[in-house]
């Protein structure tokens, strides 16, 4: 039997294959690679090693500059960071990177690893409208398509909505 290819199968709703990020926006906040190491608690070394097996993409420059919050090469570090902290052995690690794309330049509070689905990553949250807006903009399309049983309650409710109103004093 010929296993489905996971690149092609289609995803649950929410959730897109990962693609590294390549136009990133520099910020004007930045620290130098040892500090982001220090506030990512990760040591040189690690560094050295993850890059020595081919899990990062750059090497250790200490003095480099790094945009303080979401740059490309520090969501790299806490990925890897996190793979490799999970407890798996270095086969596995080598495994399970090998089939995220490089590099590594992906949001990792978006990132997860499905056992179904492999690598994905959870699309941004939908921005959810003011029912007022919805209302405002659809309630003459959906008025014109209601019967006139449906348009009599509407108006009962309007009605009574009005009342309630002047009696809170909310219409003189």
């Amino acid at each position: 039997m010929t296993k489905p290819d996971p690149s092609a199968s289609d995803l649950p709703p929410g959730l897109m294959r990962p693609q590294p990020t390549i136009n990133h926006q520099p910020c004007l906040f930045r620290v130098t690679l040892a500090e982001a190491l220090t506030k990512l608690s990760v040591s040189a070394d690690d560094l050295r090693r993850w890059h020595g097996r081919g899990w990062l993409s750059f090497d250790e420059n200490m003095d480099e500059a790094l945009d303080e919050f979401d740059d490309p090469k520090s969501f790299e570090i806490q990925i890897v960071r996190d793979v490799v902290r999970s407890g798996l052995s270095d086969v596995q690690i080598e495994s399970l990177l090998a089939k995220l794309p490089k590099p590594f330049a992906f949001n990792p509070e978006r990132l997860a690893f499905s056992f179904r689905h492999g690598w994905v990553y959870v699309e941004p949250p939908v921005e959810i409208p003011e029912p007022s807006e919805v209302i405002e903009e659809h309630l003459d399309e959906w008025m014109a398509q209601c019967d006139e049983e449906t348009l009599e309650e509407l108006r009962e409710k309007v009605t009574n909505s009005l009342k309630t109103c002047v009696v809170k004093g909310m219409i003189p």
